[in-house]
């Protein structure tokens, strides 16, 4: 069941990006976090949410940010053949007092994560070095880290991160399927997500089930900066088909997709699950 601080998180919806019209605190600390995603296996961020953890520098130059979805590669591993989804990748080494963006490398998950494309090297085009050290994303990096070391426990020095910058573009009337895989889990300890836009779409609906109930939850990330960060030990998520509401006009839906585990390089003592990806 979720906790009384979830419900309270999920009725709240922020009103625009600028971070200087907001008002008023949340109780949104690290550790709060923690106990929510131990307790739920999920938590709702708001734009709010998000400027109490992170601070608000790290928002000052959210447009530059955007913009960059406009540049984004093809991501060919489609199964289904199609177009729809373009995809920036990089990953980094993520300490107590450092971010550093490894060698650029394939996007590898086991295929008992996803069986669609499991087993294989993907390889999308890199993050671009004034996105990949933008002040958002090593913030979310860096407090990624800390969430995912208080949830587990864990006292790994170096956790992986994976950074994913992901636009899916329906076309016409025909539909975009952000997860063709259907509802599936990463094979890391956690997950974040971020809505950075969406113009002229509909659906696009996050389902989140947790595989030790039949409590299904769902998530219309429909503003800048709502998130979710998921316990990827704990629950199973997807996200619905887009349809473009005008046919006639560009659409899309720009998410920012982040995960975290322990380093497997400095240590070795890690559940077999945590070794994929």
């Amino acid at each position: 069941m979720m906790t009384d601080e979830t419900r309270t998180a999920l009725a709240e919806q922020p009103d625009s990006v600028p971070t200087s019209a907001l008002t008023g605190r949340d109780q949104c600390s690290v550790t709060e976090i923690a106990k929510r995603l131990s307790a739920d296996g999920l938590t709702y961020l708001s734009l709010r949410n998000w400027t109490e953890l992170l601070g608000t520098g790290p928002f000052a130059r959210w447009r530059t940010l955007t913009e960059s979805w406009d540049s984004l590669g093809p991501d060919i591993w489609m199964t289904d053949g199609g177009t729809y989804r373009r995809r920036n990748f990089a990953t980094y080494a993520v300490e107590e007092e450092s971010v550093i963006r490894k060698p650029h490398q394939a996007h590898r998950q086991s295929r008992r994560f996803n069986r669609l494309t499991g087993g294989m090297d993907r390889w999308f085009s890199p993050i671009e070095q004034s996105v990949g050290s933008h002040e958002l994303i090593l913030a979310l990096l860096s407090g990624g880290r800390r969430i995912a070391r208080r949830l587990t426990g864990h006292r790994a020095r170096r956790w992986h991160a994976e950074v994913h910058q992901i636009r899916i573009q329906p076309n016409g009337c025909s539909p975009a399927f952000p997860t063709p895989e259907g509802l599936h889990r990463d094979g890391v300890v956690l997950v974040l997500m971020m809505l950075i836009a969406r113009s002229n779409v509909r659906g696009g609906i996050t389902l989140v089930v947790n595989s030790g109930s039949v409590e299904e939850l769902q998530f219309d990330l429909s503003k800048p900066c709502e998130g979710l960060l998921l316990d990827d030990r704990k629950v199973l998520h997807e996200v619905s088909p887009v349809w473009a509401l005008d046919p006639c006009l560009p659409a899309h839906r720009d998410i920012l997709f982040l995960t975290f585990r322990p380093d497997r390089k400095l240590n070795h003592q890690l559940p077999e699950e945590t070794r994929d990806g």
